[in-house]
């Protein structure tokens, strides 16, 4: 096979009886679109398995299809190469595997042929597994487990789509960023950050992504232009994860999240620079589901810092707080997460009480250091929360529970004059109606509860307030039924 390979020409189908077949390399072989070369199976019912790496290096327009290809470290390994496309393969660990790095890693855009802001890599309708691991343990992973379904890092260029995949088992199923901390960190004062890292134009879309110890979609690093729409998160750690994103924008549209262990999304981490420019439009976000690990379904930590955080039309309907926040209660002035505007979004927490409880946890200030004037702000209602944020200036305590202001003292931090949060919000039950999605037959009933399914479909039922109630946001619930579009996904 081998031979073969190194003995392309363009055009070339190359077709594989079924057998096992060892790894191989694919180096500088550069093809038109018009006349590249496709590896495929000779029958689908009865796949040839590549057992080892598939390495494509220097090339342009390689595909493989239907394709059954396992490893115990990387599977297929795309560096410094341009529209690769990997599709309708079956991309495993296989028994007694240890633990790899990535089923499928794409790196150095800046060795590719067609330069380093081309990428165009296409990885679509896969079923990714790490299949033998030990079982997962709450918010600590697994051993011998794969880290990454699909990873993208060291400069990875432009235009991968990643699209209809099922990835289970893995620690984060898709991780898109890359570069994530390195420097230089891009601010708001760089002029052209594409000139400095090229990660731009990703599509993420109609993947079903379950079974992760850690984040399904962790988008942390450097992205310009990013899309994340109409997919199923299922019984992850974290479903979101922008910790740090930087520059963006991102879209986050129309997702389906359900049974996150800790967070529906993060932003949170201590690796410097400043997350920007989410915006999170129609998903609808279903309760996590360990007591005592989930933090709230929005958190928000520290030392990460993030701004321009838009929230529009969302369900949350979460196991603890719907959102948490930690500030370091040694700063001056909350500068850590600033610009967050956040409103229409219908809101809930399954075991949380109004008026006992903290359901909105929104920062944590000690202004000036000043004994007795720390302003904790904890929020038991959608009331309190609508009220206090939208007068910063004015103090408040909580002890779990909310408190009534304590001083109305103005304060100097000019960040603190945010704009007010949830004018819009309703807090009520989204009632609806879940249907589940089933996974893949051999993974779907692993021996650890942690690991099974959990993707559902959220269908709001008749008489929820989701009904009609979204704001109109034009691109993005034009089409709709009824006197207006929906809350939710």
């Amino acid at each position: 096979l081998q031979n073969t390979i190194n003995n392309l020409q363009a055009g070339d189908k190359v077709v594989l009886q079924p057998g096992v077949y060892s790894g191989f390399s694919v180096s500088n072989k550069n093809f038109a679109s018009s006349r590249g070369v496709v590896f495929t199976s000779a029958d689908l019912l009865n796949r040839p398995i590549i057992h080892g790496s598939i390495s494509v290096t220097g090339s342009t327009n390689i595909t493989f299809y239907g394709l059954r290809a396992e490893n115990g470290a990387t599977v297929i390994n795309v560096r410094g190469s341009n529209y690769i496309s990997i599709v309708n393969n079956l991309i495993t660990d296989y028994p007694g595997a240890i633990a790899g790095s990535a089923m499928i890693f794409i790196s150095h855009s800046d060795e590719s042929p067609l330069g380093k802001t081309i990428g165009g890599n296409l990885i679509m309708g896969n079923y990714i597994a790490d299949l033998d691991h030990d079982p997962f343990l709450v918010v600590a992973g697994s051993g011998r487990q794969t880290y990454y379904g699909i990873k993208q890092n060291y400069g990875v260029g432009g235009f991968t789509t990643i699209r209809n995949n099922v990835i289970t088992g893995v620690a984060d199923a898709v991780a898109p960023g890359g570069d994530e901390g390195v420097l230089p960190l891009l601010y708001e004062s760089d002029s052209n950050v594409t000139d400095t890292w090229p990660n731009k134009d990703i599509d993420i879309y109609d993947n079903l992504l379950y079974g992760t110890s850690d984040d399904c979609i962790e988008t942390d690093g450097h992205m310009t232009n990013g899309r994340i729409f109409n997919n199923h998160l299922g019984k992850c750690q974290n479903s979101l994860t922008f910790a740090p994103l930087y520059p963006g924008p991102y879209f986050v549209v129309r997702n389906y999240v359900t049974g996150y262990v800790e967070n529906a999304m993060k932003l949170h981490n201590a690796v410097g620079g400043e997350t920007r420019n989410i915006y999170y439009y129609q998903n609808s976000i279903q309760e996590g589901g360990i007591k005592g690990w989930t933090k709230s379904a929005i958190y928000r930590g520290i030392p990460a810092m993030s701004k321009n955080v838009i929230f529009r039309n969302n369900i949350i309907d979460s196991f603890n707080r719907v959102y948490g926040t930690d500030i370091a209660s040694n700063a001056p002035c909350e500068w850590f997460h600033t610009n967050h505007d956040f409103n229409n979004d219908l809101m809930w927490s399954s075991t949380l009480t109004p008026g006992v409880d903290t359901i909105f946890k929104w920062g944590f200030t000690n202004h000036n250091g000043i004994p007795g004037q720390d302003d904790s702000r904890c929020f038991s209602t959608l009331a309190e929360f609508q009220i206090w944020t939208a007068h910063p200036d004015s103090q408040h305590t909580c002890t779990g529970a909310s408190q009534p202001p304590l001083v109305d003292l103005i304060y100097t931090c000019p960040d603190q004059r945010t704009i007010p949060e949830e004018p819009n919000g309703i807090y009520a039950n989204p009632q609806w109606n879940l249907v589940h999605i089933p996974g893949i037959t051999s993974v779907d009933n692993p021996p650890v509860p942690n690991e099974t399914n959990g993707a559902y479909i959220m269908i709001p039922s008749a008489n929820s307030p989701a009904i009609d109630a979204a704001m109109r946001i034009p691109g993005i619930n034009d089409n709709y039924a009824g006197s207006g579009p929906d809350i939710g996904a």
